[in-house]
């Protein structure tokens, strides 16, 4: 994930959500696959990059999902980072 904003943020403050048709999907953490969530407490500054996995649990056949990102906690600002088919 790229920071295209103008403050940094830290990823274990960042709240990432996922819809399917309007309805929420849960978050799958599983640390033997790698799902681990979001993870890592140094700051990411505007222009700089962080990686990890997240998944969320969908239906086995192909599904619009939208995928959101809230990098700071104390406003309500989603940004899409995912809108397509799983």
């Amino acid at each position: 994930m790229e920071n295209s904003g103008t403050t940094a943020f830290r990823p274990s403050q960042l709240l990432i959500a996922a819809t399917s048709d309007g309805v929420a999907m849960r978050q799958v953490v599983d640390a033997t696959q790698g799902y681990t969530g979001v993870v890592g407490d140094s700051e990411v500054d505007p222009g700089g990059k962080v990686r990890f996995s997240v998944a969320f649990a969908v239906r086995p056949e192909p599904t619009p999902v939208q995928v959101s990102a809230q990098p700071d906690p104390a406003t309500p600002a989603m940004v899409m980072v995912f809108d397509g088919v799983a």
